[in-house]
């Protein structure tokens, strides 16, 4: 988890600037990433037993518990709620709820766009949701530059780290309805996020976009135009 994955976050677009050229700057940013991954780094229950069951992202959270009702409150800070998960032992069984032996590609896409309409679905907890879209995101910058087997163990954990959120923040399961597809061009999303300011808008905003444009499902660009508004300048 690493402070609500801002580690893997952090570490991924440090990879993703080196990529395009090396300079010292980028250099020192892949090295803070790494220093901050290491130094808020969060263990969640349950561990890999090698029996996972093949479902998909969608199909897992559908076996997937929500700690809370309609009524939560999302207070206290992020990472303390989603430590506060030690103390649900069913959640244990998360991380084999998924499979990531098929095309890594398409399951990335289908961790994104499920958690596109999670964030869509619920009223609150939003920055703690717009993670289980940037966070898989990232592990898609990263996972070129890792072994086949790390980057498949990577995206298991990262699915882990989404369901951690949805079962403590999200109140109802992933929904689009009555929502409708934005009518503004692209670069209008884009626009929005900038004049709204915030850095989580932005970055969900970009994550959003870039897998539209890998796998484009209306659901990543009603979530782009919504958080804007919903997150705005956080």
């Amino acid at each position: 988890m690493a402070e609500l994955t801002h580690g893997l976050i952090r570490t991924g677009h440090a990879v993703r600037s080196l990529a395009a050229s090396e300079t010292p700057q980028r250099l020192h940013e892949l090295a803070a990433g790494f220093g901050y991954w290491a130094a808020r780094y969060q263990r969640l229950p349950g561990r890999l037993s090698g029996r996972q069951t093949g479902h998909s992202p969608s199909e897992a959270l559908q076996s997937l518990g929500r700690v809370h009702g309609p009524d939560f409150a999302a207070c206290r800070s992020i990472a303390q709620r989603v430590k506060d998960l030690d103390a649900q032992p069913e959640f244990a069984t998360a991380v084999d709820l998924t499979d990531t032996a098929g095309d890594l590609s398409w399951f990335i896409s289908e961790l994104t766009e499920t958690c596109a309409g999670i964030y869509l679905a619920n009223p609150r907890g939003l920055v703690a949701l717009v993670h289980t879209v940037t966070a898989p995101r990232a592990l898609r910058l990263l996972a070129p530059y890792l072994t086949d087997a790390d980057a498949r163990l990577a995206a298991q954990y990262a699915w882990q780290a989404c369901a951690a959120i949805y079962a403590w923040y999200a109140t109802t399961p992933p929904s689009t309805a009555g929502l409708a597809p934005p009518t503004e061009a692209l670069e209008a999303l884009i626009d929005r996020a900038v004049a709204a300011g915030g850095a989580h808008t932005i970055k969900f905003t970009e994550a959003c976009l870039r897998e539209y444009a890998r796998h484009p499902n209306p659901v990543y660009l009603m979530a782009a135009r919504d958080v804007a508004e919903r997150v705005g300048g956080v």
